[in-house]
């Protein structure tokens, strides 16, 4: 969809193994400084594309995923309430609905995105 010009996996995958966080929005920020957005890319854009990439994580970690070489579990080291926890996942999964819902035969590249990530 042209929205992200690049994310450094070589930074990323050094940046998982080098570090522990104290909780997973301290994650989230410091995985967002490495993605560059496409220039003149509108502030909601960006929005939801950090809602999503945020409500993926939250699913990540509570479903004790392990992705590719790390566990969010190893990274992270802040236990959670499992209800308030489930409460964001769905709070950012329906804000990156909201604005998805705005592209053109949007449903189509929604089941695709979900079934790569769930």
């Amino acid at each position: 969809m042209g929205l992200i010009e690049k994310i450094e996996l070589n930074q990323v995958l050094k940046f998982l193994n080098n570090k522990k966080w104290d909780n997973i929005e301290e994650f989230i920020v410091n995985f967002f400084k490495k993605i560059t957005f496409t220039k003149n890319l509108d502030e909601d854009k960006k929005i939801m594309i950090n809602n999503f990439y945020t409500f993926v994580f939250y699913h990540a970690y509570f479903k004790k995923w392990k992705l590719q070489k790390f566990s969010l579990l190893k990274i992270i080291n802040k236990e959670v309430d499992e209800i308030e926890f489930n409460h964001q996942k769905r709070h950012y999964y329906y804000n990156f609905l909201d604005e998805f819902k705005k592209i053109k035969d949007y449903n189509k590249y929604l089941i695709k995105l979900l079934r790569k990530v769930i």
